[in-house]
């Protein structure tokens, strides 16, 4: 018990106070009866508290204002007393099957009360007192007084009371038992009536306003609030009471105690609560309270007081169904919460999938039509979506391009929005210096860089970041490339001749360190054939499950492996050997990377090219494998094998009606793109369309024994052509390439 309070957990009340009128009142029937009959004395106590059941003017005790007074007469007629409050009194267990024991208690009672000048009636009639506990349920709830005239009698009466106890004790299990099953029951159909109405209430408050007219419900005359808690406040968000309550702090009171317990507990006897009134107003006239937690297994959410002005106490199957209805009010706070949650997070997931679909329009560019003499093609790998990775391919013209690879230290939006920052300021400070110059000449990369790290400096300072940053300007007549690096990786120069490796790197710090860098530009030379990859520090310093890095070496080892194909063959091998390497696809930071590969000498760049624009009808599909065969009978060298030509008609009929199926859904008013074109005797034709991506990893591979469909289509295509890519590089443009070498016929 609180000293201060005098509150309790309900399960812990007075069990004796509960029992004690029980016990009264079977002692006053048959026990009453028989201690009558056969001329005995029956006293009842409890708590200090002696009262008469049936009096006797042979025993040798009286009870004197409340307490027991042993009294005998002595043989000269005078009366002798002894308070036994005096004296501690053995007590017999009348479940003791042992005669003697009785005789034992009976004998040291006597020789308690004996002096040498009591007489032999006397010190008969004590041996014939007994004061015998009254146990019920392992409880002690009081103690009985014995006094018979004869040994017969007292074992008669002991007997009769040891029944009569245990009849009261299997009384109150019954009415426990009923009592308990009786709130299960009310417990069952509150929580019906509460799934009833998580489907017909339409929101949180008219579901906790139900619960608080159950709560005062359960006795005539309660009242209820129902607390949650926000932020160490209490806030009152449903009632039934005399007046408005309002916030308090969720640690002072009977409510703050239950809460820091996290226990139902019960106050009782008005006097107590004059010391908090202060604190709950509403409890000015409440002789009861109750306080259950409403909290789920990981969460507190607040509690429900119950409360009542009448002096009789909440009864158990009361605060089962009370505990029931804060449980329900739990689940709907937590419930409210996570719905509350998810919608926030679909939010968050839409504007996120919407940012990432601006971000790939403004930072990261198509690869341009127009260039001759080289072939370009790009990859990036967000790690959050959104990232501060960018790139950028302008063309001056079909023999002279820039390439611009950046990272802005972070990740998510803020990378992202200071990753917009620096691309358009690219242009602005391209724009600027032709202004300034009052010529169409074309800015030098250091210029270019050197201006718009004076127009970011400061805004990256402010905000405690900065960007790297890889510029190079490609001049395909003169074979040289003119680059300016901001802190940037390596940039990666393959001569394929003879597979030596130069590393493009210059001296400058990134952009936003110190706003007045002067940036210096390098001139390297180039040969036909080479190939320059352009990264981020995403792909070198991608981990595995051991915590490696992927490494510089590794890159270049793919890089080697792979001069044979196209720059978006090489894109590829990069990306797969990466993810091989992790054994995953996301990645803790962004991976972008940019190829370039020059024309070798002996080829033209594009020796021919042709495009057409197909709808997505099916029927559109005899035309697109009869345009395919006419432009290979026309470009293919004499003596060519022309099963390679029904093996790539197959392929782009295959590939053709899978994006009229599958990445259009059927819808035959789409549109899509096809080019042609021939080079390094290789037939290639790139295939657009704006439907749903295709990922051939998550294809299944086919099964020849009939027991599981699909994955034929992508293996009759690989195994139809030389080379199949997947990519996406053109504002929501998915590409298919497909390569088909003309081969000589046997």
């Amino acid at each position: 018990m609180d000293p201060n309070y005098g509150f309790l957990p309900y399960i812990e009340h007075d069990a004796a106070a509960h029992f004690e009128p029980q016990v009264r009142k079977a002692l006053s029937g048959r026990p009453a009866e028989f201690a009558s009959a056969s001329g005995s004395a029956l006293a009842w106590e409890f708590s200090g508290v002696h009262c008469w059941v049936v009096s006797s003017p042979h025993a040798c005790f009286a009870i004197e204002h409340g307490h027991l007074q042993f009294h005998y007469h002595s043989p000269n007629g005078d009366g002798a007393g002894l308070d036994l409050r005096q004296h501690d009194i053995p007590s017999v267990d009348i479940a003791s099957d042992d005669p003697e024991a009785e005789g034992a208690h009976g004998g040291a009672i006597t020789e308690l009360a004996t002096n040498g000048d009591e007489s032999t009636e006397a010190t008969e009639a004590k041996r014939h007192y007994l004061r015998i506990p009254a146990i019920i349920q392992n409880q002690l709830i009081g103690y009985i007084h014995v006094c018979c005239p004869s040994r017969m009698a007292r074992s008669g009466l002991v007997g009769m009371l040891g029944y009569m106890l245990e009849l009261v004790e299997k009384e109150r299990q019954e009415d426990s038992l009923l009592q308990e099953l009786s709130a299960s029951w009310e417990s069952l159909d509150a929580l019906f009536e509460w799934t009833v109405d998580m489907r017909n209430l339409p929101n949180r408050q008219e579901m906790l306003n139900r619960i608080i007219e159950r709560a005062v419900a359960v006795r005539p005359g309660a009242r209820a609030i129902l607390w949650i808690e926000d932020e160490d406040q209490l806030l009152p968000t449903a009632w039934v009471a005399d007046t408005k309550p309002v916030p308090r702090s969720k640690n002072v009171g009977v409510v703050g105690r239950a809460l820091d317990q996290r226990n139902s507990l019960v106050l009782r006897r008005a006097g107590h609560l004059s010391q908090i009134l202060d604190t709950e107003p509403e409890l000015k006239n409440a002789s009861s309270v109750v306080v259950v937690p409403i909290s789920t297994q990981s969460q507190l959410h607040g509690a429900l007081e119950v409360w009542s002005d009448d002096d009789v106490d909440f009864e158990s199957p009361q605060l089962r169904l009370l505990e029931a209805l804060s449980m329900q009010a739990a689940l709907v706070v937590e419930n409210d919460r996570l719905y509350s949650s998810q919608m926030e997070s679909e939010r968050l997931r839409q504007e996120v999938d919407i940012g990432s679909r601006i971000q790939q329009a403004l930072l990261f560019s198509k690869v341009p039509e127009r260039i001759e003499g080289a072939s370009l093609a790009s990859l990036t790998l967000p790690s959050q979506t959104i990232d501060g990775d960018f790139y950028d391919i302008v063309d001056h013209s079909p023999y002279c391009f820039d390439i611009v690879v950046g990272d802005v230290m972070g990740k998510g939006v803020p990378a992202a929005i200071l990753a917009a920052a620096a691309k358009s300021g690219l242009f602005r400070s391209l724009c600027q210096l032709m202004v300034d110059a009052g010529r169409r000449d074309i800015p030098q990369p250091d210029a270019i860089v050197t201006r718009l790290n004076s127009a970011l400096a400061r805004q990256m300072i402010s905000v405690d970041s900065f960007a790297s940053l890889s510029y190079a300007r490609f001049n395909l007549k003169t074979k040289t490339v003119t680059y300016v690096d901001a802190g940037h990786t390596k940039t990666f120069h393959l001569r394929v001749r003879d597979h030596q490796t130069f590393l493009l790197q210059g001296e400058n710090l990134p952009l936003g360190i110190i706003q007045d860098e002067v940036y210096q530009q390098i001139a390297h030379g180039f040969e036909p054939g080479d190939i320059f990859v352009f990264y981020s520090d995403g792909i070198t310093e991608a981990r595995n499950a051991e915590g490696e890095f992927y490494g510089e070496f590794r890159l270049y080892d793919c890089v080697r492996k792979a001069t044979d194909r196209t720059a978006e063959g090489i894109v590829a091998a990069i990306r797969q050997s990466v993810v091989s390497f992790c054994g995953r696809e996301l990645f803790q930071d962004d991976l972008t990377c940019v190829v370039v590969r020059i024309a070798p000498k002996t080829e033209s760049a594009v020796q021919t090219r042709e495009s057409r624009v197909f709808t997505s009808d099916l029927r559109e599909l005899s035309r697109i494998r009869q345009w395919v065969n006419d432009l290979w009978m026309r470009w293919a060298p004499r003596g060519h094998d022309e099963s390679s030509l029904y093996q790539l008609v197959l392929a782009v009929n295959e590939v053709a009606s899978n994006v009229m199926r599958h990445a259009y859904r059927g819808d035959a008013q789409q549109r899509i793109r096809m080019r042609a074109w021939v080079h390094q005797n290789r037939f290639t034709l790139e295939l657009a369309h704006t439907g749903e991506p295709f990922d051939p990893q998550a294809k299944p591979s086919p099964v020849f024994d009939g027991t599981r469909d699909g994955g034929f289509g992508v293996f009759i295509i690989e195994n139809s052509v030389d080379e199949i890519v997947y990519s996406r590089n053109d504002g929501d443009w998915h590409t298919i390439r497909i390569e088909k070498s003309f081969y000589a016929a046997s």
